[in-house]
């Protein structure tokens, strides 16, 4: 009989030692910064900076990486930052390897254009699904400085209102580095391996 308690005991010793090993993984990853409802907003890994829009909220950050969200619009913005790689190419050449490399996506080839915005931006739109479930891309080429490219994704619904656009828009023409050259740094010590 004394068996079964030992491996009743067993079990609930394993759990509660998962339970603190999950809180301890937990305690450990980075906290998200804290950000007003609007406001600039600098990205924690990467150091530039956005201003966002009142109903916009950073969902998710991490390094070359943050994701940006409307709940009630359903919509998102994704920039993804890359230091080295594509410099070689223009943003119109970018674009169309983009293009080129998109799979289910209907692109407007009418609409690469320049962006107005402090760094030399290249901006292209298209259509992924059809129908009642289709969502519109905006994609955004950021070339802040050699060896820096700045990539943003806006994603929403088709019928996404106007006003809701244009806080998109404002929010990724906005992208400022104070220090662009950190962060150029930081990823070249990552890639060579290099401290």
């Amino acid at each position: 009989m004394k068996k079964p308690a030992k491996i009743g005991l067993a079990v609930i010793l394993v759990f509660w030692a998962l339970f603190f090993a999950a809180l301890l993984i937990v305690a450990q990853r980075p906290a998200a910064a804290k950000t007003p409802a609007y406001g600039a907003y600098t990205h924690p890994e990467d150091g530039y900076i956005v201003t966002l829009k009142k109903g916009w909220e950073p969902y998710e950050a991490e390094e070359k990486r943050l994701v940006i969200v409307n709940r009630e619009e359903d919509a998102a913005i994704t920039f993804t930052l890359e230091a080295g790689g594509f410099d070689y190419l223009t943003e119109a050449e970018c674009a169309k390897r983009w293009i080129a490399a998109a799979e289910d996506v209907t692109f407007d080839p009418d609409s690469p254009a320049a962006v107005d915005s402090i760094y030399p931006a290249l901006t292209f739109s298209g259509m992924a699904g059809t129908g009642k479930t289709a969502l519109a891309e905006e994609y955004y080429i950021f070339h802040p400085a050699e060896g820096i490219r700045l990539y943003a994704l806006c994603v929403h619904r088709k019928d996404l209102p106007g006003n809701t656009k244009k806080e998109a828009e404002a929010i990724i023409t906005s992208v400022l580095f104070p220090d662009f050259t950190a962060v150029y740094e930081k990823y070249m010590r990552l890639e060579t391996g290099s401290e």
